[in-house]
């Protein structure tokens, strides 16, 4: 809040109060609020009856200014999703605060920091929710959680169980989702391709509206070569297009527009371009791709870290979010743009990889347009993480500038993301 007004910061503060009590209401954690908590909130604020107090529209902006500052900052410290699905412009800010009043409300409204929630902020408790979904989750399977070591909260929220188990926890709104992957696992191990497998239970499993899904906890294991990426697509390109698991058409565009409208560290003239050259890429891909390869199933997003190769030399495929039925191209320009586009591997191991795979992408006609988009990807990748945590701003900008031909042509120097 360094550098706004006091009557803001009293704003500000009433709303978080507010807020807050209504996750409390609702048994949902600060850390663990979403997009649709935040809708909810605004359809609360604005139009239940049960709310004595109800706002104007035009209140909520700042609502929503408020919290979409809170979650940029907590981002930053706790490495947390900002859930607040739209952002102020700086001018938007400017001109709340000047419709904010002395006393801290914003003229013309009426505002209380109690807001009639079922308990005050100061009866608030923290509610640990993937915990009460872990063990509610696993009871159903008849599995113990009392010993669960907490993995990774982010996307997902990822467990270790004892026994070599590893719960997975996805956000609202991901079932089929986490359905798809498990269909996908499933088929890959019956077809011989070595994965990370499922349970062999009933799931995904859903709790509080989160798909949850168990897997076997993999060996210690390093990231894939050049020739083993080659290797596996090989083998997994080569099964018949599966017909009847329904694992749906590829989609390069998937969620991008979702990563630009919520990434607050790009400037309006970037996001204006980006936008546009979204449009150019999706309008070009509609026009169809040149003559190649048949369609196969596809991994979706295979880069050295989406492999995991074990002690014993068994390369596993990992991050089966993405798998689809589409061109096997798609799944080569990963390899390729981290020869052409970013210097990352050697000629020497982009031959291999070619050799070992049988096909060159970049000589093919379709290259360029699959490398534009794949590009694109990664830095709305980063934009995004940037925006939740703003160590990576830096680096997502770079991106831009290259995309953008302020740093001249390629090859670029791009940081590997996390």
């Amino acid at each position: 809040m360094t550098g706004r007004k006091p009557r803001t910061w009293r704003r500000y503060a009433m709303t978080l109060v507010v807020w807050l009590n209504f996750l409390d209401a609702v048994g949902r954690d600060w850390t663990e609020a979403t997009p649709q908590d935040v809708e909810a909130f605004k359809d609360w604020r604005l139009t239940d009856v049960r709310n004595p107090e109800r706002i104007m529209p035009g209140s909520f902006d700042t609502d929503r200014a408020a919290l979409n500052t809170f979650y940029s900052w907590a981002s930053g410290a706790y490495a947390l999703v900002n859930p607040v699905p739209s952002v102020s412009t700086a001018e938007e800010d400017e001109r709340q605060e000047q419709e904010i009043g002395p006393d801290g409300q914003r003229r013309g409204s009426s505002f209380s920091p109690a807001g009639h929630c079922v308990r005050s902020v100061c009866q608030a408790r923290p509610v640990d929710t993937m915990a009460k979904i872990l063990k509610t989750a696993c009871g159903q399977l008849g599995i113990d959680a009392t010993d669960a070591e907490g993995i990774r909260q982010g996307e997902n929220a990822i467990y270790r169980l004892p026994g070599a188990v590893v719960v997975r926890i996805a956000r609202v709104g991901q079932h089929e989702v986490a359905a798809r992957e498990i269909r996908v696992a499933r088929w890959l191990a019956e077809n011989g391709v070595a994965a990370v497998e499922a349970l062999p239970v009933e799931q995904p499993l859903l709790v509080e509206s989160r798909p949850v899904t168990f897997w076997k906890e993999l060996p210690p294991h390093r990231p894939g070569t050049p020739v083993e990426t080659a290797t596996i697509l090989r083998q997994l390109h080569g099964l018949p297009v599966p017909a009847d698991r329904n694992f749906g058409r590829l989609a390069p565009f998937v969620r991008l527009r979702e990563r630009l409208t919520t990434a607050t560290v790009l400037m309006p003239d970037d996001r204006e371009w980006v936008l546009g050259h979204l449009a150019a890429l999706e309008s070009r891909w509609a026009d169809g791709l040149p003559t190649g390869l048949s369609e196969t199933a596809v991994h979706g997003d295979l880069w050295s870290g989406n492999l995991a190769v074990s002690d014993d030399g068994v390369v596993r495929l990992l991050d089966l979010e993405r798998f689809s039925v589409g061109r096997p191209e798609w799944d080569l320009v990963s390899t390729a743009i981290k020869y052409t586009s970013f210097n990352m591997i050697s000629q020497a191991d982009y031959q291999a990889f070619t050799q070992t795979y049988g096909v060159d992408v970049t000589e093919w006609p379709g290259y360029p347009l699959l490398r534009d988009i794949r590009e694109l990807r990664m830095m709305c990748y980063l934009a995004q993480l940037a925006t939740e945590q703003p160590q990576f701003t830096s680096e997502a900008l770079l991106r831009v500038d290259c995309l953008r031909g302020r740093r001249g042509p390629r090859p670029w120097t791009w940081t590997a993301s996390p």
